[in-house]
């Protein structure tokens, strides 16, 4: 069984699913690393990887890793990536 304060001290991530029309693709993945250059100046930040898509996952995936739970939260509302609009696509 699992204290409150484990789970306070656990690691979180968020998974972002982004859709890129055809002939985009460079401009996204400059905007993404933007992006998560922004996101490395909250606290708690652990990292952030960016995949393309494969012949089983259509969209471009972000995976982004910070310290805890209570770090993630400010940036679960994405403010790093607040007013920076992809190149093409909605969130997924």
């Amino acid at each position: 069984m699992t204290t409150t304060e484990e789970h306070e001290d656990a690691a979180a991530t968020a998974i972002i699913g982004q859709k890129v029309l055809p002939g985009l693709e460079r401009e996204y993945e400059s905007w993404q690393e933007d992006v998560n250059a922004a996101a490395a100046d909250y606290a708690g930040y652990l990292g952030a990887e960016i995949s393309p898509p494969t012949p089983r996952q259509p969209d471009w995936v972000v995976v982004y890793r910070f310290d805890s739970i209570a770090h993630l939260l400010p940036g679960a509302g994405h403010e790093f990536r607040a007013g920076q609009r992809p190149p093409e696509g909605p969130a997924s």
